[in-house]
């Protein structure tokens, strides 16, 4: 927690108010690439995303430009992100998905829209959240740990 709130302090130091997301004299779009990068990473850790989530609106709002322009998320980017069935991945790497995918469905307006390939996800994170395996809940090892912080996810 600590180490986030120095991360987004830093933000607010290196992204002036009212600063210009792109041209010749901003800094901030070289920065706001890196973050999108780790935004659409199912593979970078799960305590980094809150602080990448949280930079991103931070500076959305102090630059003035709506989410969906800040981050561009390319549609090549995207189909590759859901063309894997959610349940075919490690169980970190589902986690990361189901944590993206909520963030995309709640900017305003949503960042991506609810076409086949994202219901597809939407429906696989429900039925993960659904299941009734009790033994995730009795044994106390990392694999379940895991297996339970996806369930709250979904």
């Amino acid at each position: 927690k600590e180490a986030t709130e120095v991360f987004l302090r830093i933000i607010e130091r290196c992204v002036p108010a009212s600063a210009t997301l792109r041209g010749e004299e901003s800094s901030v779009e070289a920065g706001v690439a890196v973050l999108v990068e780790e935004l659409c990473s199912v593979s970078s850790a799960c305590s980094s995303r809150a602080a990448v989530e949280q930079a991103l609106v931070g500076i959305s709002k102090r630059t003035n430009t709506p989410m969906q322009e800040l981050l561009q998320l390319k549609d090549e980017m995207m189909t590759a992100l859901v063309e894997r069935p959610l349940q075919s991945r490690h169980v970190l790497s589902q986690i990361q998905m189901v944590k993206f995918m909520t963030f995309c469905l709640s900017t305003s307006p949503p960042l991506i829209k609810l076409e086949n390939n994202y219901l597809v996800v939407i429906q696989d994170a429900s039925s993960i959240a659904e299941s009734e395996d009790q033994s995730i809940m009795n044994v106390e090892t990392s694999e379940n740990e895991r297996l339970s912080t996806l369930r709250q996810s979904c």
